[in-house]
């Protein structure tokens, strides 16, 4: 199983061109490179490792998971990630629970992917997502703190609509991807008034991931009554 080769944006080239002054280094597996900023750049082997293949696995997730879970159900799909990648999914994904789009969470080495698709949008006819990944590491490893942006359109799938339907990811990078203009000339961005986005983004926990912008200024509380409240980030 593979997705749709994914195409650059202007705004993803922009971003990158941008990052050059960042301290960065990629987890390298086989022929995946993804750059993360990070707290230190000595990895060992065996931690490239188990971050190559949470890159793959986060991939790999984002276009099937919804696909295989709707057919063949949560168990299926956890082993089937762990065939696929050699990564563990370590809690019962949520999905178009309440106000979540979709949340899963891979583990492998030490290491921690949070997966959620934060924001959807109809656009003639297509549904475009916007995914964060957020990257976190046990005391026992070399220390990683980052993140991965998707944008993903939604197959149409007649025999499980939306929810069982492939995604397909249109772009990526390891910073956050402010806008993405669609085949149409359509732009797709995040409602940053919205403060479950803002939530979602958790830009004041990973400020490198947010160069350039003010986001990371800003903290959101969720309050027990599904309610949130923002303040000056410390």
């Amino acid at each position: 199983m593979t997705g749709a080769p994914k195409r650059q944006t202007k705004v993803q080239v922009r971003l990158k061109v941008q990052a050059e002054q960042r301290l960065t280094i990629s987890a390298i597996s086989g022929d995946e490179t993804i750059g993360y900023t990070m707290t230190t750049p000595n990895l060992s082997e065996q931690e490239r490792e188990a971050l190559g293949k949470l890159n793959r696995a986060t991939e790999w997730v984002i276009h099937w998971a919804r696909f295989v879970m709707a057919r063949k159900g949560y168990l299926f799909l956890e082993e089937k990630v762990i065939q696929e990648t050699g990564v563990y999914v370590w809690s019962d994904p949520i999905l178009d629970e309440e106000d979540s789009i979709a949340v899963f969470r891979l583990k492998a080495g030490g290491y921690f992917y949070r997966l959620e698709a934060i924001h959807a949008q109809q656009i003639d006819g297509i549904e475009y997502e916007y995914w964060v990944v957020h990257v976190s590491a046990r005391l026992n490893v070399t220390a990683v703190s980052g993140c991965l942006f998707y944008i993903t359109s939604v197959r149409e799938d007649a025999e499980f609509g939306r929810y069982g339907a492939r995604r397909d990811i249109l772009a990526s990078d390891s910073q956050y991807i402010p806008a993405f203009e669609t085949e149409g000339g359509t732009i797709f961005d995040l409602p940053l008034d919205d403060m479950r986005v803002l939530f979602g983004l958790q830009a004041w926990e990973f400020p490198a991931c947010f160069a350039g912008t003010t986001l990371p200024a800003t903290e959101i509380i969720a309050v027990p009554d599904g309610t949130f409240v923002a303040r000056a980030a410390k």
